[in-house]
């Protein structure tokens, strides 16, 4: 059988996206997918911004992990503890 994933979603922490995350997670699940990795824009244009979205993208995937236990994987993005350097972008 088929294993169906979206490895690309934008969640509301990201400014192209008005989608909380809760509702992209039941969506999925109603359609059959097994996992879902939250892939929101981290761009360093505005510095707390950058933060900020960070900061609700990690909270907001935490608490959706144990949430949809069983149903759905939720692959995070970075930690809010990881700061990007010369050596981690190129």
């Amino acid at each position: 059988s088929m294993t169906w994933v979206d490895f690309h979603t934008h969640t509301d922490a990201s400014e192209d996206s008005d989608a909380p995350l809760r509702s992209m997670c039941d969506a999925a699940v109603a359609k059959g997918l097994c996992a879902v990795a939250v892939t929101d824009h981290l761009e360093m244009v505005d510095y707390e911004d950058y933060v900020g979205t960070l900061v609700k993208s990690w909270r907001d995937s935490g608490e959706a992990v144990p949430a949809y236990a069983g149903r759905l994987r939720i692959a995070r993005g970075p930690r809010p503890s990881w700061t990007p350097t010369i050596s981690t972008l190129f």
